[in-house]
Order: C-alpha cells, then sequence, then structure tokens
C-alpha cells in the first residue's frame, strides 16, 4: 500500500511539473530577433490529427531564445490553437502591420484529433490567435463560418484587433475579414476562393495564391476592406498561367517597389523571387536559391540596413537567411528542424515601438486674407487624428483645429485657419496615434506680406548650416527653434554681414525652424539636421 502511495505521489509531481511548465508565463520578444511557427514535440511521427504548436524565438544568427506553447485546453473564452501535423500549407504566420502582434492560425481541436482538416468549423472553430510582444497570448478568435472541411492557411492585421484570413474551401474560402474575439466573419471576395497567404503593407491588403489565372500576388479591393463584393486583382506583371508556386510575401514598406515572394518549387524555379516595380508593372528581378536545394513557402525581411536581410523557411524543415546584395547571394542555414516537428511560418520579433507615419509633406499658404494648412501622409496605421497649431512667434503654438486620420494607403489633407491673417503667422502639424502618442511636423510660415527672405544651406545639414539674408542690423539674433517650439540656442549676428556659419553638430536629428529677430521683425527658414 506504501509503495502505491509513493507512485501515485511521484506521478502527481510530474503532472504538475509538466502543467507549470506548459503554462509558463511567456518572456517578452526581443526586437529584431525572428519567431517561427513549429508544429509537435518531437515525441512522435506528425499525421493528419491535430498537433500542439510552438512559437519558437531565435536571435537573427540562429540561437533559440525562447519556446512558448500555444494553448492545448481551454480556459474561459480563450480556445486551444492546435494545427494539421501534415498539412504543410498551413502556419503563415505574420506580424502585424503596426508591428506589435503576431498573428497564428490553428485548430479549437483536442489533441490527436483525427483528420482534423476536414472537420466541420462548427465543431472545431478555425482559430486565430493574436500575440503581442509581451509573449501574451489571446486565443478568444474562434470561427464559426470559416473554412469548414479545409484548412485556414494565415492571418494578418493591422493592428491586432482588425483580422484579415486566408484559406480554402467550398464554402467559407477565400479573403475573410473579422475582430478579436469575434466568432463569425465577412467574405470579402468571390473572385477567388483558394488563397494561400495574406498580409497588409503600406495600408493595403494583399494575398497570395496559385489558381487560375492567380499566379502570384493580389491586391485585395483597396486599403484594408472590411466588407463584401471586394475584387481581387493580380499585381500587374505577376504570371496569369501557371507554374509558380506562391505562398508567403514581403513588400518594402513605404516605397512599395520591392516584394520577396516565396516560391516552394524545387530549385533552381523555386526559392525566394525579388520582384521589382517600375512604371506601374511588377518585373521579375531574380531568385535568391543559392545554398538550397528546395524551395520556400515562408519569408519576412528585415529592411532596416542598406541591403535587406531576408529570412525563409525551406520546404525542408530548415530557417535559412541571406543578405541580398544580388542574385548571387547565398543562403546560409540557421536552424534545421528536429525529428518529428516541422518549421511553417516565420515573422519578426513584434515590438511595442510604434510603426512610424510617413509625412510626405506640410505645407500652409495665404488666400484671401486666411491660410490654408495642406499635408500628405503615407502609412497611415493606428493613427487618430491630426492637431492643427498656430503660433505668432514661433514658439507658443495653441491648437485650432482637429482633422481625423483616414488610415487609407496614402492620404492628402487640408484644413483651413478662419481667422484672417494680419501678421506673420506659423503653423505646426501635431500626428496623434490612437495610443495617444504623438510627433510634430516641421514648423511653416505664413507672412501677411512680402518680407526680405533668408535662406539655409546645405539643407538637409549634418554639422553646420550656412544662412544668406539681407543686410543685418544692430542687434540681429538668429534662434534656433525645435518643432516642438522651444528656442535651443541664440546667436548675435555681426553688423552688415550677408552670410553666417552656425555650428549644429550637437542638435538631434530632426527638422527645426532658423529664426532672425531684429527691429524690422522676423525672418525665418526651416532645416533638417541629418
Amino acid at each position: 500500500m506504501q509503495k502505491t502511495f509513493t507512485l501515485i505521489l511521484v506521478s502527481l509531481l510530474t503532472i504538475s511539473a509538466f502543467a507549470q511548465s506548459s503554462n509558463r508565463t511567456a518572456a517578452a520578444f526581443t526586437t529584431g530577433n525572428i519567431v517561427v511557427y513549429r508544429v509537435g514535440d518531437g515525441s512522435a511521427a506528425l499525421t493528419s490529427a491535430a498537433t500542439a504548436i510552438f512559437i519558437d524565438e531565435y536571435t537573427p544568427s540562429g540561437a533559440l531564445v525562447q519556446s512558448i506553447p500555444l494553448p492545448t485546453t481551454i480556459s474561459g473564452a480563450n480556445k486551444r490553437i492546435m494545427a494539421s501535423g501534415s498539412a504543410s500549407s498551413e502556419g503563415l504566420m505574420t506580424r502585424s502591420a503596426d508591428g506589435k502582434f503576431l498573428l497564428v492560425t490553428g485548430y479549437d481541436a483536442p489533441v490527436g484529433t483525427a483528420s482534423v482538416v476536414s472537420t466541420a468549423s462548427t465543431d472545431n472553430n478555425r482559430v486565430v490567435g493574436v500575440i503581442d510582444a509581451a509573449g501574451n497570448i489571446d486565443a478568444t478568435t474562434a470561427l464559426t463560418d470559416a473554412y469548414s472541411g479545409n484548412n485556414m492557411r494565415g492571418a494578418t492585421s493591422t493592428n491586432g484587433t482588425d483580422i484579415w484570413v486566408s484559406g480554402t474551401a467550398t464554402t467559407g474560402g477565400s479573403v475573410r475579414y473579422t475582430t478579436k474575439g469575434s466568432t463569425t466573419t465577412t467574405q470579402l471576395s468571390t473572385t477567388i476562393t483558394n488563397i494561400r497567404g495574406v498580409a497588409v503593407y503600406n495600408g493595403q491588403l494583399y494575398c497570395s495564391s496559385a489558381s487560375g489565372t492567380f499566379q502570384g500576388v493580389s491586391s485585395v479591393g483597396t486599403g484594408t476592406p472590411n466588407t463584401s463584393g471586394q475584387t481581387i486583382t493580380l499585381l500587374n506583371g505577376f504570371p496569369t498561367t501557371s507554374g509558380p508556386s506562391t505562398y508567403a510575401f514581403a513588400i518594402k514598406p513605404t516605397a512599395g517597389d520591392i516584394a520577396y515572394v516565396a516560391d516552394d518549387r524545387a530549385t533552381p524555379s523555386g526559392g525566394i523571387q525579388k520582384w521589382t516595380l517600375s512604371a506601374g508593372t511588377w518585373t521579375l528581378a531574380y531568385t535568391l536559391n543559392t545554398g538550397i536545394t528546395v524551395g520556400a513557402r515562408s519569408v519576412t525581411v528585415n529592411w532596416s540596413g542598406a541591403n535587406p536581410v531576408v529570412y525563409a523557411v525551406t520546404t525542408d524543415g530548415k530557417i535559412v537567411s541571406t543578405t541580398d546584395a544580388g542574385a548571387s547571394s547565398s543562403f546560409a542555414t540557421l536552424v534545421t528542424a528536429a525529428t518529428n516537428t516541422a518549421i511553417r511560418g516565420i515573422a519578426l520579433a513584434p515590438t511595442n515601438a510604434v510603426a512610424p507615419l510617413n509625412l510626405l509633406s506640410f505645407n500652409a499658404a495665404l488666400k484671401n486674407g486666411l491660410a490654408t494648412a495642406s499635408w500628405k501622409t503615407l502609412n497611415e496605421i493606428n493613427v487618430s487624428h491630426f492637431e492643427v497649431e498656430r503660433s505668432n512667434d514661433a514658439i507658443g503654438f495653441n491648437k485650432i483645429g482637429t482633422v481625423n486620420a483616414n488610415n487609407q494607403i496614402s492620404n492628402s489633407y487640408l484644413f483651413t485657419d478662419a481667422t484672417a491673417i494680419t501678421h506673420n503667422t506659423y503653423f505646426r502639424l501635431k500626428m496623434v496615434d490612437k495610443d495617444g502618442s504623438f510627433r510634430y511636423s516641421s514648423i511653416v510660415l505664413v507672412s501677411s506680406k512680402a518680407t526680405n527672405a533668408i535662406s539655409v544651406f546645405p539643407n538637409p545639414a549634418k554639422n553646420n548650416i550656412v544662412v544668406n539674408y539681407s543686410e543685418a542690423k544692430p542687434n540681429t539674433v538668429a534662434k534656433i527653434v525645435s518643432a516642438e517650439g522651444k528656442q535651443l540656442a541664440s546667436y548675435n549676428l555681426p553688423i552688415g554681414s550677408v552670410t553666417n556659419s552656425i555650428d549644429i553638430s550637437n542638435l538631434p536629428k530632426g527638422n527645426y525652424l532658423l529664426a532672425l529677430e531684429s527691429g524690422n521683425g522676423k525672418q525665418t527658414a526651416s532645416f533638417l539636421k541629418l
């Protein structure tokens, strides 16, 4: 009897230790690392049955940082997230457009559920997992109406709340829209129903396919649509006849003129295709496959350096990387999947940093005695609104109006100041994100009458600026003002001089206003410090 009790106690302790390990709190992800979607723990051969998923974080050189198990049991509103062990088209993980979340997909099914792909979505919901930068997993998005009898292959999001999913099914296929925590979706299009990858780049929703005349990457509607009746349009230049086998893809931020596309055909055809955009047409520049012998299904790109660093998952279960310096760039193998496991999706690690809004221009001009501010933006993601601010001295600013953000691919705005301009007036733009963070544009001047112009060169500048101006009067002072309106420096200019060099090497990078003040008034010019 004593021996039986001891065995039971040891078993309970073992189960408890395993549970604590499986439900441990994940560490925060490290910016710059890569993350992959791994199926299986290596204990048994992979089959079509429901199998546990792990999210593995690696350094760029391939050193394992941590493994996060996705839930295999239901906890409140959070469902299970399981994968088919043999459905290699699943698991196309993405990072949200704002950079803050990972999007993963799977099934709410018990471990070992046979032929989980063919189950009904009402019985085994198709689940989207949203993982934040701290490693917290939200598994409350359990879809009852999508990809029934087939698989959901990928998911993407702009902000962790608005979600688009991809997959195939006789009914309920194509690209669909939902929100975090929902149980139903909206099918966006019936143009094509067999979709592989889905992602948002530069405010536009895209998908990939290798079906019919859609052999590559396509746009879905305009912007990030959430209603039915959208048209899926193959990007101009991608092939319309069978041959390539496109899965995941990555498009260059802001410029949007380079795309890396995973092709799972055997080499020399397969690998990572590099496409370039010119005059509205995409052209295949070359295919990166030196150093690998098979194709690839997943790709992610670090665009921060002079040459993009491309990370991919090959069809034989390897994580590879290369710095793209041309067609001969060779892949190095970072990680090889362990026996009885499969590596599928890959993405850059999520971060809490805010993806920057790209302000293309901000101007103000006088018309019929009123000042009109105009600005253009790109990459509006999670932007709340804009505040137009006015000042009489370029230092103290007051808000005079608010304009809501459109959050589309590219945007143009106008705002007219209702107060007549009777003297020199300064304007700036405050750009506010939904989380409350904000930044300012450069300061612009609207003059009520002609003034003697000053100029600054070089502009942009790194160490020094040279100021050209009309003859200085006694007590002429040059002031450098930040975009926030704070005076940072003041210089007395020599009498009679028309040029003067000013050291700006100690200024942080950013936009500044140079103001010349004398008994004759104030003249200003803006410059950019590199």
